[in-house]
């Protein structure tokens, strides 16, 4: 997993990304579920490597939801065409939002630009898990990039099969566990066009 490095000259504190690509995503993990640090830097690495078998590289960017938490500075910066809002959110906020009871999460895919906003709910994924004798960090990671790969694949839509179905059976989350699940042929192509679109690339 990669998260910007600060560094400091003078008073001036920076984000220097190593190694940027032009096919990075910024993606902004706001941490409302306080999630242990161990599963959710496990998620997130889980997440990474999926993403990165369609050409998205992605950078990580700490940004808790309270202003008196340390935060990599670039969270208080305009968000970009490259940037993604990952919101990891408890019980009580996702029963607000009265979605199914085994819904893992969301994506705002707007119909004439961008989305920029997923999240996750942490303790469904948790009760997943449990349910399907998975590791929590597997649950969790899947659930993240694939509530990305809507954002990225600009469709609201599930697939019949693999990361992208609209539900996960036991034996696919177990096996998950030891050989991550991926985006289709298909969905790959589409990623990487969005990734042209969204970056700028030729």
């Amino acid at each position: 997993m990669r998260l910007g490095r600060l560094v400091a000259l003078g008073c001036l504190m920076q984000t220097v990304a190593w190694g940027v690509t032009d096919r990075e995503i910024r993606v902004r993990i706001e941490d409302y579920a306080r999630i242990p640090p161990k599963v959710r830097t496990e998620a997130l690495d889980v997440a990474e490597s999926i993403l990165r078998t369609v050409g998205a590289e992605v950078l990580w960017l700490e940004c808790p939801p309270s202003a008196s938490e340390r935060m990599d500075p670039s969270c208080a910066a305009r968000p970009e065409a490259a940037d993604i809002f990952m919101r990891l959110m408890p019980e009580r906020m996702a029963a607000k939002l009265r979605f199914q009871t085994d819904c893992l999460g969301f994506a705002i895919v707007p119909e004439r630009s961008f989305g920029r906003v997923a999240a996750v709910f942490w303790d469904k994924a948790r009760r997943a898990a449990v349910k399907w004798g998975a590791r929590r960090a597997t649950v969790l990671g899947h659930a993240i990039a694939h509530e990305i790969g809507h954002l990225l694949i600009a469709e609201r839509g599930h697939a019949g099969r693999g990361l992208m179905k609209a539900r996960w059976s036991q034996s696919e989350m177990r096996h998950a566990t030891k050989t991550p699940m991926k985006f289709d042929s298909r969905e790959k192509e589409r990623i990487q066009r969005s990734l042209q679109a969204r970056l700028g690339v030729r």
